[in-house]
């Protein structure tokens, strides 16, 4: 899914002005600029075509903002949706229709389309920045819909007894479980996680099933590593050797799993509430992760509940941008 702002020019004629998750290439936003000049008026349409040999799905809705600036004083815009072949472009209607109404109602929005011009205006880079902002959202909000989600697949991975499954716990039914079994193997948990859907893939921690966390065929989009902060130096020393295996099966050119650099990798150093003078810092500068990395540290008490919530946003906006 990718959702494109297509504006028109008054030089250049219909642009791609802003693009998420990634900007579009020229063939693509050349079809989608034809899209703004044949639309009769605002409202919805459906559109399918192909760019190349790649087909071409996706939902839109064209409006216009009063603009002094603008023949007829006003600026033509509208909301390109790609979708994927799966989805329904009729399912984004009532998004789209709500954030080109949030665009039509912004006072003095239409200066932020001027960034590259003549005009002067003190205000265009902070309203170039609210059009990038209602883009973004309109973005996550398309992504949020049921009806749109596709289940992410999140890797947690750790030493036995870090505390991998306790985690998942809290953040999917807020509960932590004094008594919980060692995960033996692999088990698959259906999560919604700040309202997005997730399967997240709980590989044991013990050495024996260590060695065969990436046999598994799991081609993840987010990973979090769990360390237990409370552990003794040879716990540790092990946690960093698995962390760096970890590293080197994903994220080495040309191996079997190579994933993507920017995939988000979420390190969480579990148990604070026994080692209350550990930070961030010092997890960071024993594990050494690469700066290449899309990665972010935290620290967390999974029976207390703490720091979670926060790493988990950060995780989940991550995956979405990738």
């Amino acid at each position: 899914m990718e959702l494109v702002l297509i504006y028109f020019h008054r030089q250049q004629g219909p642009i791609a002005f802003h693009a998420v998750p990634k900007e579009v290439d020229d063939q693509t936003a050349n079809v989608l600029g034809k899209l703004l000049d044949i639309s009769e008026g605002e409202g919805f349409f459906e559109h399918d075509t192909k760019v190349g040999k790649e087909h071409l799905s996706c939902a839109n809705y064209s409006f216009e903002i009063d603009s002094p600036w603008a023949r007829g004083n006003k600026d033509a815009a509208m909301f390109s949706l790609i979708v994927d072949a799966d989805q329904k472009p009729e399912i984004f209607e009532a998004t789209l229709e709500k954030f080109a109404t949030e665009f039509k109602n912004a006072e003095d929005i239409y200066k932020g389309f001027y960034t590259r011009t003549d005009k002067t205006d003190k205000d265009i880079p902070q309203q170039n920045q609210k059009i990038q902002d209602l883009v973004n959202d309109c973005y996550e909000e398309c992504r949020r819909l049921p009806e749109a989600q596709k289940p992410g697949k999140i890797m947690i991975l750790g030493l036995q007894a870090v505390g991998k499954t306790s985690i998942i716990n809290q953040l999917t039914a807020n509960k932590f479980d004094p008594k919980i079994k060692p995960t033996l193997g692999m088990q698959i948990i259906k999560s919604v996680i700040d309202n997005f859907k997730f399967n997240v893939y709980d590989l044991g921690g013990q050495e024996k099933i260590r060695k065969d966390w990436y046999n598994k065929n799991i081609i993840p989009d987010a990973i979090i590593f769990v360390i237990d902060v409370s552990a003794g130096e040879k716990l540790q020393d092990e946690a960093k050797e698995e962390f760096n295996r970890m590293i080197s099966n994903f994220f080495t050119k040309g191996s079997e799993q190579e994933l993507p650099e920017d995939t988000p990798i979420l390190i969480l150093g579990n148990k604070k509430d026994l080692k209350e003078n550990i930070s961030t810092k010092k997890i960071e500068e024993f594990l050494k992760p690469s700066e290449n990395l899309n990665y972010r540290v935290g620290v967390c008490s999974a029976l207390k509940n703490e720091g979670l919530e926060e790493a988990f946003k950060w995780l989940v906006k991550s995956f979405l941008f990738v």
